[in-house]
């Protein structure tokens, strides 16, 4: 099992955290598919959720926060897996789920 440090998932938390002005739901989109796809690509090599939400909680960053929590159960909710294939595209298909997921939001705003 892999630990990582509080400070490079800290970082990831941060771009991930941008705020949305009008116009820039593309940014911030593409800022939260790159979380999403940094939280499966540690899920997939077994880092306990646990460790992630520690993380979140200390940043403390409101609403941000809120949302870097649920991309992280929502990868959590997906099965580990152990051939790298399946792991690559478990990442890449949960990265764009949560990018459409987020431009659908912003489209019906």
């Amino acid at each position: 099992m892999r630990k990582i440090s509080s400070i490079t998932f800290a970082a990831v938390v941060a771009a991930a955290v941008t705020p949305a002005f009008a116009g820039e739901y593309d940014d911030l989109c593409q800022s939260m598919a790159t979380y999403a796809e940094s939280v499966m690509k540690l899920r997939q090599v077994g880092v306990p959720m646990g460790e992630l939400l520690k993380i979140i909680k200390k940043n403390k960053n409101g609403a941000a926060s809120i949302k870097s929590r649920e991309i992280v159960i929502l990868a959590y909710a997906q099965p580990h897996y152990l051939t790298l294939q399946v792991q690559r595209r478990t990442i890449s298909d949960f990265r764009d789920q949560i990018h459409v997921s987020c431009l659908s939001g912003a489209a019906s705003e």
